[in-house]
């Protein structure tokens, strides 16, 4: 019995299952603020967005919004490639990817907001 005890993967998941939900509902406010702000806006031309996302609030939400999202999105993948990659050697490697990927995208969308509340062109 102690064997089997041992050798499972019972407890290891947890805390990584609580990260997803927590994020999940960490984005659940935001995601519904992005939409009803954006549905408030008469036109979306991108003069009319750049200058909603040039406003502080709005651009710290969007930051906020891309970062949780890129989180949760390396959570979830994941959690796909533990389950369906069965060679270690692979899902390590398909882990540290999606793990640079969606870091790589989070810099560069959080870059992108951050030049377009400060007026760079």
């Amino acid at each position: 019995m102690s064997r089997i005890r041992s050798s499972g993967t019972a407890g290891r998941g947890a805390p990584h299952w609580w990260m997803q939900r927590l994020s999940a509902l960490v984005l659940a406010p935001v995601v519904l603020w992005l939409v009803l702000s954006l549905a408030t806006i008469a036109t979306l031309d991108h003069a009319t967005v750049t200058t909603w996302i040039a406003s502080p609030t709005n651009a710290m939400l969007l930051a906020a919004l891309v970062l949780v999202v890129c989180f949760h999105m390396a959570l979830g993948l994941q959690v796909i490639i533990e389950d369906y990659v069965h060679v270690p050697r692979a899902a390590a490697m398909g882990i540290l990817a999606v793990r640079a990927g969606s870091g790589l995208v989070a810099v560069v969308s959080i870059g992108a907001v951050l030049k377009i509340a400060m007026g760079a062109d």
